[in-house]
This record gives C-alpha cells, sequence and structure tokens, in this order.
C-alpha cells in the first residue's frame, strides 16, 4: 500500500509529473519549477508518498492561505495511478496528519475542470466542490473548481 514519508527536497527530481501538471508549467522540470516546487513544500506541512519499492509516486501538503485555512496542493507521478487504492489511502492518512497538526480547520485545493480523474479524487478523499468554477484560472487558461474540506 506504500507509506507516507518525510519530504526531502531530493524527492521532487524523483516524480515524473502527470500530464496535466505539464501544462500549468512543470514540463521539463526546469531549475524555476524545481524552485518554486521546493519553495512552496517549504512553505507549510508537506508529505511524499512512496510505493512499497520506494518510489516516490507523489508529494502533497498545505500552504497557509489565512488563519486556519490551508491551500492543499498535490504534484502526482505518472505511475502513481496504477496503485490508485494505496495513493488514495496515503493522501486520506497526510490530509489527516495536516488537521491533527492543528494549523487548519479548512483545507482547500482546485482541480482542472477537465481532469475527470482529478475530480473523482478529490471527491473520494471527502472534499465537497464549493459550486465555484474559476474561469480561466490556470496558466494556460483553463477553468479549475474549487474544493474543501473541514476538520471533523
Amino acid at each position: 500500500m506504500g507509506e507516507i514519508v518525510e519530504f526531502m527536497p531530493e524527492h521532487i527530481g524523483l516524480i515524473v509529473p502527470m500530464e496535466f501538471q505539464e501544462c500549468k508549467g512543470i514540463e521539463g522540470w526546469g531549475s524555476s519549477n524545481r524552485e518554486q516546487l521546493l519553495a512552496q513544500a517549504m512553505s507549510g506541512p508537506a508529505f511524499s508518498y512512496c510505493s512499497d519499492d520506494g518510489k516516490i509516486l507523489a508529494i502533497s501538503g498545505a500552504t497557509l492561505f489565512w488563519p486556519g485555512v490551508g491551500w492543499g496542493w498535490a504534484i502526482i507521478d505518472r505511475m502513481a495511478f496504477q496503485d490508485s487504492v494505496g495513493l488514495v489511502h496515503a493522501f486520506m492518512r497526510g490530509i489527516d496528519l495536516l488537521f491533527k497538526l492543528g494549523a487548519f480547520h479548512r483545507i482547500q485545493t482546485t482541480v482542472r475542470a477537465d481532469y475527470d480523474r482529478g475530480l473523482r479524487l478529490a471527491h473520494v478523499l471527502g472534499f465537497t466542490d464549493d459550486i465555484c468554477r474559476l474561469k480561466k484560472f490556470d496558466r494556460d487558461g483553463s477553468d479549475h473548481i474549487l474544493f474543501a474540506k473541514l476538520a471533523r
């Protein structure tokens, strides 16, 4: 099923991003994109998820949006969904850890409106859409849907 491990900066270079994340500007994993991702990961709690054989499948975390509200994010490897059940369980544990840290009572995130797998994943993880479509939200002009999950 894999496990959650402490995020380490070198994990960034081990991820081959999903196609939809490439069009958001991570293509080629240029140095500016790595620096941006590293800054994001270092600005709040972040975790890495690895497979049973130790491959890093995803990196995720939350940055402080305003007091009590975190902006959830994830970079997912192209191979991650080969073990979708393990990935979902790892993300659920990571989200629970974010809430247990006590810094957040709400975590919100966006998912590309045209990315069905991501929309399903957000729902499976317990996020609800806030009935908000963010028009031309992404760098490439794509729309996103705003999701939120509240602490129990």
